[in-house]
């Protein structure tokens, strides 16, 4: 974007005048209730009031540039079909005095892009980056567009006017050019060879113009392919290393179940075996207890058969008292009754001593054995064991 130096032509200040013709309007108004209301009495009151209306038109130019600074130069351009014309050369600027009095700063303006409607006639192109219109008209008529200045803040907007004409003499008196018309066969014809001379310069400007864009679209495809190669390569090495790095990952994984499986298996074997000891054991256990009870049945059934021996002397000594002497026999009763249980105990409490298995055993049968055999129960298994065990 270019800012022009802020020096306004005679055609600049019509235009503005154009512009603001209601702000200006209003001014007046303004301007004329001061006046007519005598807000400034006194000797100097049309000075006053002179500055109070330049006050109020600096201020509202002002306010109107500042809310859409966008301007055009040249805004307005006259083009003469098929005549070797100037290429047409709009450049857009944002308002000098803007950014001359701090209003606006053109280096805060990031990611500025122009849009043209409507388009204008074949031959005139706008640059979307630059907003920049170029080009030779080749339709006659008044092209009225209205560019757009997008960037990050908001937009601006302006109006750029084409007119073509056809001839030279429809020229003249718009642009005020002194410029008569042939009036011999020697000027027609000098005309025409400049006419021709000037389309020959038309069409190798053309050409010029072809063979250069033509070597830019070369050389942007070129580049262009460069960047997407360097892009491709860029991509294959960055999916290359994500690649590698969720194998790695994967790998890791899989150790890690392995290494899972192996602790698992290892875990369940020595369950396993520790299983089966208690097993072993608990068949130990029963197998004792079976031959435990079968000692209890046989000596049941021993104790039973003296029961009914004991039994048959008790029948036959009291038959014995009811025709006998009554002291002897009670004596001899007393007797045996005394020698009984001394026999019989030692042989009932043996057995159970020798069975006791400690180390199944749970703390509480290893406390209440202890608690019947009046040992201390104060400690953990392994010192009531000891104590059991000294006994």
């Amino acid at each position: 974007m270019t800012n022009p130096e802020s020096r306004y032509s005679i055609n600049n200040i019509l235009e503005l005048i154009r512009d603001n013709i209601f702000t200006i309007i209003i001014v007046s108004i303004l301007t004329f209730l001061v006046d007519y209301n005598d807000v400034f009495a006194g000797p100097d009151e049309l000075y006053y009031v002179a500055a109070t209306s330049l006050a109020l038109l600096g201020l509202s130019v002002l306010i109107d540039k500042y809310r859409n600074p966008l301007r055009y130069n040249p805004p307005y351009s006259l083009f003469v079909k098929d005549r070797d014309e100037q290429l047409i050369q709009m450049e857009p600027f944002l308002d000098p005095l803007m950014t001359r009095l701090g209003f606006i700063k053109p280096e805060e303006f990031v990611n500025v892009r122009y849009t043209l409607y409507p388009e204008m006639d074949v031959g005139l192109d706008m640059d979307p980056s630059t907003g920049v219109i170029s080009g030779y008209p080749l339709e006659i008529g008044n092209h009225t567009s209205v560019v757009k200045m997008k960037f990050l803040g908001g937009e601006f907007s302006t109006k750029v006017r084409v007119e073509v004409v056809p001839t030279l003499r429809d020229k003249v008196p718009k642009a005020g050019e002194k410029f008569a018309p042939p009036r011999t066969v020697a000027q027609l014809l000098a005309r025409e060879e400049d006419l021709m001379q000037r389309e020959r310069e038309m069409d190798t400007r053309f050409d010029d113009k072809r063979k250069d864009m033509e070597s830019e679209y070369v050389s942007k495809w070129r580049t262009l392919d460069e960047k997407f190669e360097v892009e491709r390569l860029n991509f294959s090495d960055t999916l290359k290393h994500t690649e590698e790095t969720y194998e790695g990952k994967l790998d890791e994984k899989e150790k890690r179940i392995q290494q899972l499986e192996d602790e698992l298996m290892s875990s369940a074997q020595s369950k396993e075996v520790d299983f089966l000891e208690r097993q072993s054991n608990l068949i130990e256990k029963l197998k004792a207890s079976e031959e435990r009870v079968a000692e209890l049945e046989l000596l049941s059934m021993e104790t039973g058969a003296a029961a009914a021996d004991l039994e048959e002397e008790y029948i036959e000594m009291f038959d014995t008292l009811a025709s006998g002497s009554d002291g002897e026999v009670v004596e001899e009763i007393k007797e045996e009754v005394k020698e009984e249980p001394v026999e019989e105990e030692p042989e009932e409490e043996e057995p159970e001593e020798e069975e006791y298995d400690y180390v199944s055993m749970t703390k509480t049968e290893l406390v209440e054995l202890a608690e019947k055999r009046g040992l201390p129960t104060s400690g953990n298994k392994k010192e009531i064991i000891s104590r059991l065990e000294g006994s």
